[in-house]
């Protein structure tokens, strides 16, 4: 009995699992065959996208199709949302005219809105979020975080070997007024006139000093002569040299002075002394000049110090608004007023390839977005670099008709293209150019390296440097000349003698107990 049990309960253990594994079968093959019908079936949507030609983003190839980031990252998007596409090229972004109305993709898109079937469903392209734009249009989560960046020509760029010429010697010419900048040596020459004259006059007005005790007969001429203009000068001339001097001032005034003149020759012979061993030392030395030499290395250098070179951007364009209507500091504000001034108008192109003609053969700088200027600088031949950190980053994004409901569907693209790396794939695809420059940058990473190419040329001490002895100095100008006038009251109204009681001239008597020693 109770084996006729158990072979019932393994029979019917055997018969369920037998029916699910069936069941399982089944299901993996009508989800096969779903899915086999879902590949299929033809897409019957069919959108039109709007967007234009800018190099890497949108371009044509040599068989005439267009190719690109843009056209990878709407291809990515169409085959997960199961759509078909066409472009439609534009010639520009868009832009208000100043009533309200919008040219270009953002017109389009605004005519969209309000039920015109002849233009696009949205606008894939290298376009940037701006407040303006969002007023008229939505934006999709942007598929690129960019900036501003400096486009400039490699100085000393070889078009034969397409490469640098690494090996130009630059031979430094020492000098023994290296080590100061012009405007310091003539601050310091002021500074020995500015001290030598107060000297003069202290013992000249000055009752207490040389001059002074001489009229009462407690100096000798040749004391009193100490300090005239010549021996003041030389006095000054001397200790700058650390040769000591021959006689000391005598007034509170005088001393005063000396002191703050013995702390600025300190200063400024130790700086001296420890600039000129550097130059020597660099001097000593052979070195290559970096092929980049001379050249600017960021943004406050070219609106400050632009070497020679002009500078402009795509007039009308995003980047255009940003510097002129947005952008906000000491620098933007320079290139507010240049670019709005007559002669920056002319610095202004129409398009990104008039700006990079326009780097090829003036001293052009061109500020552009900086992944379109990475992938310039990766194309040949080779001769366009960037400068400078990238600044006034923005984002690039596809736009939509307001109110559409392809803004939803697209943002989740977009964020999942993101998360799964496909947009990075991409940059890395389209914006490096396929290498085309990378023997030249390591050629470059290299020389660097081993000719240390990158060692620059002792600092002078300039202006930054040399203000706080040239405060010091003034401080102790004005403090002693303070001094110098209360000595004379003090002396004119309770001195112990007076010019009166003496014959000028008179043979120098010994100092009695009833005459202070002053």
């Amino acid at each position: 009995m109770r084996g006729t049990f158990v072979s019932c309960y393994f029979g019917v253990i055997l018969m369920c699992s037998l029916c699910l594994a069936d069941e399982e079968a089944s299901s993996r093959h009508d989800d096969h065959l779903v899915r086999h019908r879902r590949d299929d079936e033809p897409r019957t949507t069919n959108y039109r996208i709007a967007t234009i030609l800018a190099k890497p983003y949108t371009m044509y190839d040599v068989n005439k199709k267009l190719v690109g980031f843009i056209p990878d990252l709407v291809k990515l998007i169409a085959d997960n949302l199961d759509f078909k596409y066409d472009f439609e090229l534009y010639a520009n972004y868009g832009r208000d005219d100043g009533t309200g109305v919008w040219s270009g993709m953002i017109g389009a898109l605004m005519a969209k809105q309000k039920g015109n079937a002849s233009v696009p469903d949205f606008a894939a392209a290298d376009l940037t979020l701006s407040l303006a734009r969002r007023e008229v249009v939505d934006f999709v989560y942007p598929f690129n975080d960019i900036g501003l960046t400096i486009l400039i020509q490699k100085p000393h760029y070889n078009t034969k070997t397409d490469a640098f010429t690494m090996l130009d010697f630059d031979p430094y010419g020492f000098t023994i007024l290296s080590p100061l900048t012009a405007e310091v040596w003539a601050l310091v020459t002021l500074c020995v006139l500015a001290v030598a004259l107060a000297l003069w006059a202290f013992n000249k007005f000055n009752p207490y000093e040389w001059e002074g005790r001489y009229g009462i007969g407690l100096a000798t001429k040749e004391e009193a002569e100490a300090f005239s203009l010549a021996s003041s000068l030389w006095f000054t001339f001397s200790t700058l040299q650390w040769q000591g001097f021959e006689k000391a001032p005598r007034s509170w005034a005088g001393k005063i002075l000396s002191v703050f003149w013995f702390c600025f020759v300190t200063i400024i012979l130790v700086t001296y002394t420890a600039g000129i061993v550097n130059n020597l030392f660099f001097a000593s030395l052979v070195h290559e000049r970096d092929p980049l030499f001379n050249r600017i290395h960021s943004l406050a250098e070219l609106v400050q110090h632009p070497h020679g070179y002009s500078y402009g951007v795509v007039r009308g364009g995003s980047t255009h608004t940003y510097l002129k209507d947005v952008a906000k500091g000491e620098e933007f504000d320079v290139i507010r007023n240049h670019i709005t001034s007559q002669e920056g108008q002319r610095d202004l192109v129409s398009s990104v390839d008039e700006g990079i003609g326009k780097v090829r053969t003036e001293k052009y700088a061109f500020i552009v977005e900086s992944l379109t200027a990475k992938y310039l600088s990766n194309q040949r031949p080779c001769d366009l670099m960037t400068v400078g950190e990238v600044f006034a980053k923005r984002n690039f994004g596809m736009a939509t008709p307001k109110g559409s409901n392809l803004t939803q569907k697209l943002d989740s693209e977009i964020l999942r293209l993101r998360e799964t790396g496909k947009i990075q794939e991409l940059e890395d695809k389209w914006f490096a150019g396929n290498r085309q420059c990378w023997n030249v940058t390591l050629v470059e990473t290299v020389l660097r390296k081993q000719l240390s190419l990158d060692v620059n040329r002792p600092k002078k001490v300039d202006m930054r440097i040399f203000w706080g002895p040239l405060v010091m100095i003034i401080t102790g100008l004005v403090l002693s000349s303070l001094v110098c006038l209360a000595e004379t009251i003090w002396y004119k109204t309770r001195g112990r003698y007076s010019a009166n009681n003496r014959p000028q001239g008179q043979v120098l008597q010994e100092d009695r107990d009833d005459v202070p020693d002053l």
